[in-house]
């Protein structure tokens, strides 16, 4: 009979407390959690495919560095030489290696084929070792996308965007999707 009471007597400072609680809890109503609006971004690959085209190359390469330092999402370039006879692979490298230091977020891999082979191909290679969700081949040089436009078809579920740039017209192209992406459109 005494444990009884003993417990009925701390049963009701028990009760009490969360009397008390609850009174606290109806005066101060409790905050409400700030729903913050999370934006997805992409990732975005570069396969930047180049044949003879030693004037174009670093510019071309310092505007992907200069894009991927304002993009919030995940990009990389990969660089593939189709076999150039001029110094287009050493100057692409060395832009490549010099921009990565001064901006080391970008993913950079340098394939090189030693001879020409199909452009069908080279893109194969290049995709193969793409992470990107958006895989944007860069076409730079004397390389016709006739036989990439087949590769494209395929990789279609990879949402795959073809810009050549030795076409005024496809280099505009490209700085307004480049655009697209830094917006985060869904429109691509």
């Amino acid at each position: 009979m005494r444990g009884e009471g003993f417990q009925q007597k701390g049963m009701g400072k028990f009760m009490y407390f969360f009397k008390l609680l609850n009174l606290l809890s109806l005066t101060y109503p409790a905050k409400e959690k700030v729903k913050r609006k999370t934006t997805f971004y992409p990732t975005v690959s570069f396969i930047f495919i180049v044949k003879n085209c030693e004037s174009k190359v670093s510019n071309e390469i310092l505007k992907l560095f200069s894009f991927s330092r304002s993009y919030k999402g995940f990009c990389e370039i990969i660089f593939v030489d189709n076999g150039s006879g001029d110094c287009t692979y050493e100057i692409g490298y060395a832009t490549l290696k010099v921009a990565f230091k001064k901006w080391p977020k970008l993913r950079v891999k340098i394939l090189r084929q030693p001879h020409e082979v199909n452009l069908r191909n080279t893109a194969s290679l290049g995709a193969k070792a793409a992470l990107g969700q958006i895989v944007t081949f860069i076409l730079c040089g004397n390389l016709t996308k006739e036989d990439l436009d087949l590769k494209v078809f395929e990789l279609r579920s990879r949402n795959a965007f073809v810009f050549d740039l030795d076409d005024p017209k496809q280099v505009k192209a490209f700085d307004i999707f480049l655009k697209k992406l830094l917006t985060n459109e869904s429109t691509l």
